[in-house]
């Protein structure tokens, strides 16, 4: 069939040894409609009250390599590939104009600086550290065919109609990395804020770092899709695929879809974003602890005694029984928030003693342990927040706040663990994990946000599932110009 999908071609095995073929690349971007991205993105860029002009330049730059989008025909599929993460280009690109496109191609660090023409080739050089690296240019039929070499272009010209196909069922835009391509992709960049876990004790990132390699080393690819749902919402699809009989495959397949139980207990009207999952360890969550915990222990060397190691040990061992578990985050009266989470836990007050011991032996903080009506509540300070957490019968409940609501904090926790007790029938749609956000709540709970005027609702739903083939998938989809509007009351400095 001609509509060949180059994402079975980047499953294709080891690198190929034809340069000019896409199979096995560490990166791939693939442009099927790069009219929408740029028209989309130029919307909500206007609805956030930015000016269109750079968002349309920084496309260009970063799909097509290009300063502009001027000489490049948008309307028509292109296909850009490196060989390894720091490999040379290779693309073929849609002409428009010839001149124009030509005169801007090049951007990159380092650039990509026109020298000159050769045996009917546009010249370019890039001067990197390990030296000078060349690539010629040859337009065939208004495609732009980049290449290392004469030869690698002449062998890629008799391909186009294979590797640049107009199919409606593609998404506008897919990009795909694998090898130390894909470990960089999964790495947390550090300007993001995280909590600090548990009970702030600790700090996650060695642990997220680690967690990140072990799925890198166990994956083929990662692949990111783009596309319009209808006229109003766009839908971002990520996809793991794990390598064939590694612990990460075998962990994928056995995951189930469920609907949630316990939704329910902690979405209100107010909530700004609620998050529900239910995934099947089978004692892999255990022995991952062992590998994380090394990660740990080499940044806070001074504070990890034998104590803290015992209490880590269990707490990941307890959390390999842990079922259905759901987060909420909910807006206050006095323009703060509150965060409840709820998780099974068939030992849960167990659990919530060695959570305890855990913080205690990291941050010299014991906290306030407690009763009330009968089910045992540890209240503790993290971050200038108060943090209660009650032990159920089979459910561990988590309420954090500030302000005012701070002060019912333990007696909330407590009344969600006795009606967590009841039991109540599934609803909602079946994933591993289903997230439900209003984009305009959340931005009135970020600081700086304009709450003067009423914020319109954005509603977003993000969804984890297992696809056939050792396949991990994450959607979500967002409403473009009701996001675009709610974030726009965020202050400049945000952008």
């Amino acid at each position: 069939m001609r509509s060949f999908s180059l994402l079975v071609l980047m499953v294709a095995g080891a690198m190929a040894a034809d340069p000019t073929d896409p199979a096995g690349a560490e990166r791939l971007i693939q442009i099927n409609d790069a009219h929408w991205v740029e028209r989309e993105a130029s919307r909500f860029a206007a609805a956030l009250g930015q000016d269109p002009v750079p968002v349309r330049r920084r496309i260009a730059e970063r799909l097509y390599r290009s300063r502009d989008l001027n000489g490049i025909d948008t309307l028509r599929p292109a296909l850009l590939w490196w060989r390894t993460d720091s490999g040379p280009l290779t693309a073929l690109i849609p002409l428009k104009d010839r001149r124009i496109f030509c005169d801007g191609f090049g951007v990159d660090q380092p650039p990509m600086v026109r020298v000159g023409e050769r045996e009917g080739t546009v010249v370019y050089t890039q001067n990197l550290p390990s030296g000078l690296r060349e690539y010629r240019l040859l337009a065939v039929e208004d495609v732009a065919v980049i290449a290392r070499s004469v030869d690698e272009v002449h062998r890629l010209v008799p391909r186009i109609p294979n590797l640049l196909v107009t199919d409606p069922a593609l998404p506008a835009l897919r990009m795909v990395v694998r090898g130390p391509a894909l470990r960089e992709a999964l790495t947390i960049p550090p300007w993001l804020p995280l909590p600090r876990l548990p009970a702030s004790a600790l700090d996650p990132r060695p642990a997220l770092k680690a967690l990140g390699d072990w799925v890198a080393q166990e994956s083929l690819y990662l692949s990111v899709d783009v596309r319009a749902v209808n006229t109003t919402h766009a839908r971002l699809t990520l996809q793991l695929k794990a390598k064939p009989d590694s612990e990460l495959a075998s962990w994928i397949t056995s995951q189930q879809h469920q609907a949630t139980r316990i939704a329910g207990l902690v979405e209100k009207p107010t909530t700004a974003l609620v998050a529900t999952a239910r995934i099947n360890w089978n004692g892999r969550l255990d022995s991952l602890s062992d590998h994380l915990g090394a990660s740990q222990r080499a940044t806070v060397p001074g504070v990890w005694s034998p104590a803290v190691e015992e209490s880590w040990r269990q707490v990941w061992r307890l959390a390999d029984r842990i079922g259905e578990m759901a987060m909420a985050i909910d807006e206050t009266p006095d323009g703060g928030y509150v965060t409840t989470s709820i998780c099974e836990q068939p030992r849960a007050t167990e659990q919530v003693t060695h959570l305890n011991a855990l913080a205690t032996g990291a941050t010299g903080d014991a906290g306030r342990s407690g009763e009330i009506s009968g089910t045992p509540v540890m209240v503790r300070m993290v971050n200038g927040r108060t943090e209660a957490t009650a032990a159920g019968a089979r459910h561990i409940i988590a309420v954090t706040a500030a302000g005012s609501a701070a002060a019912t904090a333990a007696d909330n926790a407590v009344q969600l663990a006795i009606s967590a007790a009841q039991v109540v029938p599934p609803r909602g749609t079946p994933g591993i994990l289903v997230i439900r956000a209003d984009i305009g709540r959340l931005v009135r709970l970020l600081p700086g946000a304009n709450r003067e005027n009423e914020i319109p609702p954005a509603p977003m739903v993000g969804l984890l599932t297992v696809r056939p083939g050792n396949v991990l998938q994450f959607e979500v989809t967002v409403p473009l110009e009701p996001a675009a509007l709610a974030l726009s009351r965020l202050p400049h400095g945000w952008w």
